[in-house]
């Protein structure tokens, strides 16, 4: 029996761009998916040297912690320019004396939420270093990068470390070196220096750069001087020819198809590793929405005390939508129709095989369909058929629909309808939250016969997600790591981690709140994939005891988060 489902559409007069027919066959694997965009990251503002104020301030962890709540680890690494500002020197002796305290804080930072940096080795280190052609500094800065490597590895131990990527300084030639200079040999200078330093440390880690463009020759000079240095220079410490290069960061300014063109395809040659969208920013008044940011961020300074919220735009939706996909790329093929010049259809499908049968993992397969002309936005829509074949016929097998545009799903939207307050309610922030997540439908009995269509109707730009998955044979694993973020008075921000719970599989999390540890109540009304919950009751006490349990779709709640008490500072 063929199942059909009419996902949300557009209510407006409208002009039918195309008609598009996708066919995914989930009998034809393909090649390995890799979750290569897992990367994000941001850079303090001006001056640099007061980088602690942006890097440690209370938004800019409140803004990592919801970068850390897309499931799955959807986020992984948070490439940070400028950190080595946030260390202090202090000279004894004619001997540099370094205090890491605030890099401390960072890192540590990145590690509570599940992250790790992309430690671009980037700084003066408080006006201390001057000159990379100054063979003394460039001896003191290789020194430097061994200690902070042995640091964090002692601290954290390898296995964590050895997964950061350092690279080298950010876009060398834009000449942005806050009056270190850096000449092309200086440049060449501080490279040997990076890489001997960190091999020092340990030969497991890695290094790469330049993080540049590399625009054709005579353009771009750092980047080409720095490829041919590596590959028949002289290094600076060891005399030898050649420098190692562990990876390329290039900087060109869409998923699936870098998935086809770079990866999947069988004339690719390129090991294509990782794609970093660097929109972790915090944006600034009035641009509340519109800057190049995750979230959307309030100072509301209406309060006594000033306090800030934060806002998941559908940026950061779309990124937990991608972490329901699998490992293995099938068959997703594209019909066109209507009277569309430049298609805009794309599917990325994909299945997951469960490393241990009988646990809460369980087979799941994950089609991706997105409507979309760069950041066009256009009125028109598009008629998808959609046909999955091939299916197996697995014990309790559902699926469920996951759904955004611009419409059904736009905190922007709302909040311009609202007449764009600077200092939105409660009742207003708990309307915008609630447009945050996708719309769901489902889950719903898979057909037997191991076939499905579904229909949509799918404005520029929008996201559609299937996930369909068999009944696995335990609940899901217990959700770890509850922890708070106070938001202001009557008001805390509750995460948790999903490292543990071993399912996609997930209908939502479920927060309870007691104020005696015996009468519990959920507290999160709305279904969520996220870690992450807000709690911003109107008049009540959020003082008092907090669980959470992931609930799967077959309405099977896995056990309780250890409980952990949330204590208001009045």
């Amino acid at each position: 029996m063929l199942g059909t489902v009419l996902v949300f559409c557009v209510i407006v007069q409208k002009v039918v761009a195309a008609s598009y027919t996708v066919t995914v066959d989930a009998k034809k694997p393909q090649t390995d998916l890799k979750h290569f965009w897992k990367s994000t990251g941001f850079c303090p503002p001006l001056p640099h040297n007061q980088s602690d104020q942006y890097d440690l301030s209370k938004d800019q962890q409140m803004n990592l912690a919801f970068v850390g709540s897309v499931p799955q680890r959807g986020f992984k690494q948070v490439r940070i320019h400028w950190m080595l500002e946030l260390i202090t020197v202090k000279v004894v002796n004619e001997k540099p004396h370094y205090n890491f305290t605030n890099l401390d804080k960072l890192v540590d930072l990145l590690w509570k939420n599940g992250l790790r940096p992309g430690f671009e080795l980037m700084g003066s280190v408080a006006g201390y270093f001057t000159d990379f052609e100054d063979k003394s500094q460039v001896m003191e800065w290789k020194n430097l990068i061994t200690l902070i490597a042995k640091r964090y590895i002692d601290k954290y131990g390898l296995g964590y470390v050895s997964q950061w990527n350092f690279e080298t300084w950010n876009e060398p030639n834009n000449h942005d070196f806050d009056n270190v200079n850096v000449t092309i040999q200086g440049f060449l200078n501080y490279y040997d220096a990076c890489s001997e330093g960190l091999k020092d440390a340990s030969p497991l880690l890695r290094f790469g750069g330049p993080g540049d463009s590399c625009h054709s020759t005579p353009h771009s000079p750092y980047c080409w001087a720095m490829l041919s240095h590596c590959y028949n220079g002289t290094n600076m410490f060891t005399g030898e020819m050649g420098v190692r290069l562990d990876y390329i960061a290039l900087h060109k300014k869409v998923i699936a198809q870098h998935q086809n063109l770079l990866i999947a395809s069988p004339a690719n040659t390129i090991n294509y590793t990782l794609l970093s969208n660097d929109n972790a920013f915090l944006n600034y008044h009035p641009h509340y929405f519109t800057q190049r940011t995750l979230t959307a961020r309030f100072q509301m300074n209406n309060t006594r005390p000033p306090h800030m919220q934060l806002l998941r735009k559908p940026v950061l939706t779309v990124m937990g939508l991608l972490s329901l996909l699998g490992e293995k790329q099938i068959s997703a093929d594209i019909t066109v129709g209507g009277t569309s010049e430049e298609p805009t259809l794309g599917v990325l499908a994909s299945t997951h095989q469960p490393a241990v049968p009988s646990t809460a993992d369980s087979w799941q397969s994950s089609i991706l369909v997105y409507n979309s002309n760069d950041n066009m936005t256009s009125l028109d829509l598009s008629y998808v058929t959609i046909h999955l074949k091939g299916y197996p016929t697995l014990q309790g097998m559902v699926y469920v629909t996951y759904y955004l545009d611009n419409n059904a799903t736009n905190p922007y939207k709302l909040w311009k309808s609202f007449r764009s307050p600077d200092f939105p309610t409660v009742h207003q922030f708990q309307q915008l939250r609630n447009v945050e997540d996708p719309l769901v439908t489902g889950p719903y009995p898979f057909p037997s016969e191991g076939s499905l269509t579904l229909k949509a109707e799918l404005p520029v730009p929008s996201v559609l997600l299937i996930h369909v998955c068999a009944q696995p044979g335990a609940p899901p694993d217990q959700v770890t790591g509850v922890q708070f973020i106070p938001v202001t008075n009557g008001q805390v921000l509750i995460g948790w981690k999903d490292s543990c719970v071993n399912s996609r599989c997930i209908k939502t999390y479920e927060v309870e709140f007691s104020e005696d540890k015996k009468t519990f109540q959920r507290v999160n009304e709305r279904n969520t994939i996220f870690t992450l919950y807000v709690y911003a009751p109107e008049n009540t006490d959020v003082s008092g005891f907090y669980r959470v349990r992931a609930v799967d779709y077959w309405n099977r709640p896995g056990a309780y988060s250890l409980l952990e008490k949330y204590t208001e500072e009045h």
